[in-house]
């Protein structure tokens, strides 16, 4: 994309758009934010022992740190669109 098309590829015009952008980054940063105290509890009570340590469910402090950050990068993406 070289010129001017590529701003316009990038951006919302109608306000519809912009509130389902705003709300979309919203929900995802709360999403975000619930995955990391979930990743930090599980971190916080897994046995020391083994590096990766596999919690009482099966899930591991990496899994919901990894959708953490997925969804932290999806709310700024939406953000930046507004």
């Amino acid at each position: 994309m070289a010129g001017s098309s590529a701003t316009v590829a990038m951006s919302l015009t109608g306000m519809t758009q912009r509130l389902t952008a705003v709300l979309l980054a919203v929900v995802l940063a709360a999403v975000a934010l619930r995955e990391l105290t979930r990743a930090f509890d599980l971190a916080r009570t897994a046995p020391v022992v083994e590096p990766v340590a596999v919690g009482r469910d099966g899930v591991g402090p990496l899994d919901p740190a990894c959708h953490a950050a997925m969804g932290l990068g999806m709310a700024v993406m939406f953000a930046l669109l507004v």
